[in-house]
């Protein structure tokens, strides 16, 4: 390219460098030194650095050497040149988490919002350099606690104001740490100072108490954190918080920006505790807020289905849930879980959707089964294999339905009705909408509310 007469910008030759650096001896002293005229260049932007340093990140630079890069870049500025507050935040942050706290929090110390360029246009937070050091402790180490402490306490001598960032990570870690009281309890602090307008919950926030909640249904949570849960969230329930979220996401004040994931958790929580109708709407908010299902979406439904068939067989529960679900006298015991998961996944997709029937039903003729090869059992919906649930997405172009989620769920409350409430009689179609009715009511915000920043 020189010989033809063109010479790269520094940006292309940092990203060059960046390659040899990543394979480079933790000793930088002589590569770096080929990097000095590059960062001093006034055509080298800072936005040339911060890609610089996504590139040492991809190739897995070590964070030791991202300090010294970091340092390096500032210590080669002009006299009254002023670091971004993005520099700041990569500083501390790669210094954390190579171990050196104590250079991070001297930073964080003299760290002072005129020192940062005031024409700064990431939008971040004056409080994110702070949030990446606490991102980066980890819980399960001695003295993290008093970190923690110690960088919020120089946030409040510096006279920063913790944004929701903060109270995510502080949620995070006192779950973490079994110390649910104290994360329900910041969960509701940040919903009263949601009132002023300037802090709002965030999806991670609501995916975090999801989490929390579901806890109290996981059979391998030991019975002492669940009565912890119980105790600290005895007015936090799992319709209420998924209300709460749902109405900061109507707001017109600060809507709430929504994704499959925190849907995930929410739908998580409902299938853990067998809520089926929430868990239905939750679906239903898949297309609401225009969002794709995935593959986790589908194995947490299909994965609750395996575990209560287990539990049946053990238990030799009469009357069975998953006979009802599934629309015979009994489970299919001498069939394997692939099998069952196969033959159930087709009943979900196929054309013709009968509530009242199931994929073991005898009404169910052999060309609607999982095993038939004709086209009137070809799949009229796009689910996933039996392999693809093992994956973490779907191949590239494949999208999944939702309707074979909801004819599932429709088909478990029906089962829920016809289990514990045997006496009750009525069209199944009827029975169903009922109690989506009924849910719908507790999770959805009523049209006055919808835009009005929620209660606590």
């Amino acid at each position: 390219m020189i010989d033809e007469g063109y010479v790269p910008p520094p940006s292309i030759d940092a990203k060059m460098i960046a390659v040899a650096l990543a394979l480079a001896p933790d000793d930088l002293t002589e590569t770096c030194t080929v990097l000095d005229g590059t960062f001093a260049n006034p055509m080298y932007t800072e936005e040339d650095f911060l890609e610089f340093l996504q590139t040492c990140l991809d190739l897995g630079m070590s964070h030791t050497k991202l300090v010294s890069l970091i340092t390096r870049f500032l210590n080669v500025q002009q006299e009254g040149f002023s670091p971004s507050r993005q520099i700041i935040t990569k500083l501390v942050d790669a210094q954390a988490r190579a171990g050196n706290f104590r250079q991070a929090l001297e930073v964080l110390s003299v760290f002072s919002e005129e020192d940062v360029d005031i024409l700064d246009p990431s939008r971040s937070s004056t409080a994110d350099p702070f949030t990446a050091v606490m991102a980066a402790i980890d819980p399960k180490k001695p003295f993290s606690k008093y970190l923690v402490q110690r960088v919020l306490r120089v946030m409040e001598e510096q006279g920063i104001a913790p944004n929701s960032k903060v109270f995510d990570i502080l949620i995070q870690r006192h779950t973490e740490m079994r110390s649910f009281g104290m994360a329900i309890t910041l969960y509701r602090s940040l919903l009263e100072m949601s009132d002023n307008g300037k802090i709002h919950p965030t999806d991670t926030t609501f995916s975090l108490m999801f989490k929390l909640l579901a806890r109290t249904y996981n059979q391998s949570v030991p019975k002492r954190d669940k009565e912890q849960i119980g105790n600290a969230a005895a007015s936090l329930k799992p319709r209420g918080l998924y209300r709460t979220m749902i109405s900061y996401a109507f707001s017109t004040i600060h809507p709430l920006s929504m994704n499959s994931s925190v849907l995930n958790d929410a739908l998580y929580m409902f299938i853990a505790s067998r809520d089926y109708p929430a868990a239905f709407l939750v679906i239903r908010a898949f297309d609401l807020f225009d969002l794709d299902v995935n593959i986790r979406t589908y194995r947490i439904v299909i994965l609750h289905v395996w575990v209560r068939l287990r539990e049946d067989f053990r238990r030799n529960a009469s009357p069975s849930w998953v006979a009802n679900l599934l629309g015979g006298a009994s489970p299919p015991g001498a069939q394997s879980k692939e099998q069952l998961v196969s033959r159930i996944l087709a009943w979900m997709g196929q054309k013709e959707f009968k509530l009242g029937h199931g994929p073991y039903d005898p009404k169910v003729t052999e060309s609607h089964s999982a095993s038939s090869g004709t086209q009137e059992g070809a799949p009229a919906y796009c689910i996933p294999s039996l392999p693809m649930l093992n994956r973490e997405e779907p191949p590239l172009g494949v999208f999944l339905d939702t309707v074979p989620l909801a004819r599932l769920l429709r088909r478990a409350i029906l089962a829920n009705i016809q289990t514990t409430s045997p006496a009750v009689e009525g069209p199944p179609g009827a029975l169903v909408s009922k109690a989506i009715s009924d849910a719908k009511s507790h999770l959805l915000p009523h049209r006055q509310e919808q835009g009005a920043r929620p209660s606590v």
